[in-house]
C-alpha cells in the first residue's frame, strides 16, 4: 500500500513540474488529504486503473473527462484530468466519499479541450463556465434571477462568497456541499451523503430530516447565525439543491467539448 501511494505522490509531484515549479502549501494539503481518502477507502487500484485509462487514451488522441473524477487534485497533476479542482471549488468527497463504497460514474471523451493559461484560471474561469453552462443550458438564466424566497446571501461574508458568481443562488453541487459544511458542521464526506440523499426524496421523511435540521441550526447559531435565518437557509439548500449540477463535471464538458 504504502508504495501505492508513493507511486501516486511522485507521479502528481513528476507531471505538475511540467507545468509549474512548485505545490503551493495548499495544493500539498489537498494531496495530503486525497490519497489519505485513498488510503482509507483502499481505491488505489481504481485510482491507478483510471489513470491507465487516460494513458491510453492520450496515445489515441486529446480528450477530457466527465463526472466527478474532475473533483480530484491528484488525477489533475497526474494528468488524468483537465480540470483543476481549486477552480470549480470542488471537494474530493463528491468523487471518493469515504461513507460510501465505490467510485461514482466518469467518462473519457476524445476532443480538443479549451486550454486556459494560469493567468486566464482565476480571472475567466467562474464566468467562463457559467456563459457556457447557459448556452447549452445546463443552467437556466433563471437560475441566476433573485426570484428564490430565500435569506439574502450578503448578510453573512462567506455565504455570499461561496455564491457569489450565482447572484447570490445556489447553482452548483459545490456550493450545497460548502454551505452544509461551513454553516451546518458537517464533514464534506456528511455534506455529500446528505446531498445524494435528498435529491433522492429523503428530506420529505420526518426522521430522516429533523436531527440533520436540528445540528445545521444549531452549529450555525453558535457561529453567530440567526436561528431563523439558518432554519430558512436549510430548507433553501436542498431545494436549491433538486437542480444544482455537479461545476467540475459541467466545465469539463463546456471546455473540453467545443
Amino acid at each position: 500500500m504504502q508504495d501505492l501511494i508513493k507511486q501516486l505522490w511522485q507521479r502528481a509531484v513528476t507531471e505538475r513540474s511540467k507545468k509549474i515549479s512548485h505545490f503551493t502549501n495548499d495544493e500539498k494539503i489537498r494531496l495530503k488529504h486525497e490519497l489519505d481518502i485513498i488510503k482509507q477507502t483502499n481505491t488505489f487500484k481504481q485510482i491507478l486503473s483510471f489513470s491507465a485509462q487516460v494513458d491510453e487514451a492520450r496515445n489515441k488522441g486529446n480528450f477530457f473527462v466527465k463526472g466527478a473524477a474532475n473533483c480530484s487534485f491528484l488525477l489533475y497533476c497526474v494528468g488524468a484530468t483537465t480540470i483543476n479542482p481549486f477552480w470549480t471549488g470542488s471537494q474530493f468527497e463528491r468523487f471518493i466519499n469515504p461513507l460510501m463504497n465505490g467510485m461514482p460514474y466518469y467518462e473519457i471523451a476524445y476532443s480538443d479541450p479549451t486550454v486556459l493559461s494560469f493567468k486566464e484560471e482565476d480571472m475567466l474561469f467562474s464566468e467562463l463556465i457559467l456563459s457556457r453552462a447557459i448556452e447549452r443550458r445546463f443552467i437556466k438564466k433563471e437560475q441566476l434571477e433573485n426570484t428564490y424566497d430565500h435569506p439574502p446571501a450578503s448578510r453573512y461574508q462567506f455565504v455570499e462568497d461561496i455564491l457569489f458568481e450565482s447572484n447570490g443562488n445556489i447553482i452548483w453541487q459545490e456550493q450545497v456541499i460548502e454551505l452544509l459544511y461551513r454553516m451546518g458542521g458537517f464533514s464534506y464526506a456528511e455534506a455529500d451523503l446528505m446531498r445524494r440523499n435528498s435529491a433522492k426524496g429523503h428530506p420529505l421523511n420526518g426522521k430522516w430530516f429533523a436531527p440533520k435540521r436540528e445540528k445545521f441550526i444549531k452549529n450555525a447559531v453558535h457561529i453567530g447565525y440567526d436561528r431563523d435565518y439558518a432554519d430558512k437557509y436549510f430548507h433553501y439548500i436542498f431545494e436549491a439543491n433538486m437542480h444544482a449540477y455537479l461545476k467540475a463535471h459541467v466545465a469539463a464538458v463546456v471546455l473540453g467539448s467545443n
